[in-house]
């Protein structure tokens, strides 16, 4: 087969060394802003050449955002060709379309990697064929795992671990998305999607990121013996209501979510007849993002399509029935910290049990006033 390839970044870069030393795969060219950085004079200045080629089988985006690289999905599956993509916004905005489009035009539309190098979709997209799935959840963001991990052992700030992961390649090139937990959220309506058939937006998900995380915080969290990550959850409540929402979250030494540190993720479902499945292993970096894209790749050239997926509108979010106790630290006193208080921790308090959806509300409304704001729900 033979592949078209948008983007040359590090991702890209790995993509073009591997599926140039694979059998029955030629690359026949990149699409890119510095095309004299692809070997073997392969690099494009336009992607049209590899759009209008109707020798090439596949086309792989690595572009991001949702201008430039939809049109040019769009324009590829109409013009018979597989699409590959890790492109999360992309998914999380045009999962239906994109996937219509590519059974109108009998091609595949993969993207196991817009949710990272886990490679846990095609084992939920099967899943769905047989049971109801009830849940999804788990560390979906890796560059937030791994700050929270690492300020956790090293006693580091907020600021040198992200630098580090920048270095590293694990910072998105919208560089807070990772951190303010919207690419956590993006993933986590591309899964629910698949698993529910929900449609939704980001306006539909409560969502807080790690941001504001001090040592201070990492303190606190040694004495109860919690581990803090970046927790991802969605689940049908009913035909008419489900949850969904991302927040930071403090778990304790037996559970599975605090043993995932570095740059890895983990994914969970939940059905009625399988019961709890999880997949582990890492999220970001370029290898394991290229790899996920190959093994795509692969898949499209064998004939491998996912469902088509229906997303419906039936389902309303409602976060007000889900209840936990939450770690606040703010430097505002107020009505709300003084009702709220259960227990002093440090500079901050534990609450009294209340909603994710009250939690939530009531952190955008504080953090006007105290912008270094953090919580956490306790698991």
């Amino acid at each position: 087969m033979k592949i078209g390839i948008l983007g040359y970044g590090p991702i890209g870069e790995s993509i073009y060394e591997r599926c140039s030393v694979l059998p029955n795969i030629e690359v026949a060219g990149v699409y890119c802003m510095e095309p004299e950085k692809v070997p073997d004079g392969k690099g494009l200045d336009s992607a049209d050449a590899l759009l209008s080629d109707f020798s090439i089988d596949t086309i792989v985006e690595i572009i991001g955002g949702n201008g430039l690289a939809y049109d040019l999905i769009v324009q590829a599956m109409n013009n018979g060709k597989n699409v590959v993509t890790n492109n999360t916004e992309l998914a999380s905005t045009y999962l239906q379309e994109l996937s219509e489009i590519a059974s109108d035009n009998n091609v595949s539309f993969k993207y196991t990697a817009a949710l990272g190098g886990v490679q846990w979709i095609s084992n939920l997209d099967a899943a769905t064929r047989i049971d109801k799935i009830k849940k999804v959840s788990g560390i979906m963001d890796a560059t937030s795992n791994y700050i929270l991990s690492n300020m956790q052992a090293s006693k580091s700030s907020f600021e040198d671990v992200y630098s580090e992961a920048d270095k590293l390649g694990y910072i998105n090139e919208t560089k807070d998305d990772d951190v303010n937990g919207v690419n956590a959220k993006r993933k986590l309506i591309v899964a629910s999607g698949i698993a529910f058939g929900s449609k939704l937006s980001e306006d539909d998900v409560d969502a807080y990121g790690i941001e504001t995380v001090t040592q201070d915080d990492f303190a606190v969290f040694a004495r109860l013996g919690l581990t803090c990550k970046l927790f991802s959850s969605a689940s049908v409540v009913s035909d008419t209501q489900m949850t969904a929402f991302v927040e930071p979250t403090l778990f304790g030494p037996k559970t599975l979510e605090a043993c995932v540190n570095s740059n890895y993720n983990l994914f969970s479902f939940e059905g009625n007849i399988c019961g709890k499945y999880s997949f582990y292993g890492q999220g970001n970096g370029k290898t394991a993002v290229a790899t996920a894209i190959i093994n795509d790749i692969i898949d499209a050239a064998n004939g491998l399509k996912s469902n088509e997926i229906v997303l419906t509108d039936s389902r309303k979010v409602t976060n007000a029935r889900v209840v936990h106790q939450y770690y606040v630290r703010t430097s505002i006193i107020c009505d709300w910290i003084t009702d709220h208080r259960q227990i002093p921790l440090g500079h901050g308090i534990l609450t009294s049990p209340i909603s994710v959806t009250e939690m939530h509300k009531s952190a955008k409304i504080l953090s006007e006033q105290d912008d270094k704001l953090f919580f956490a729900a306790i698991y």
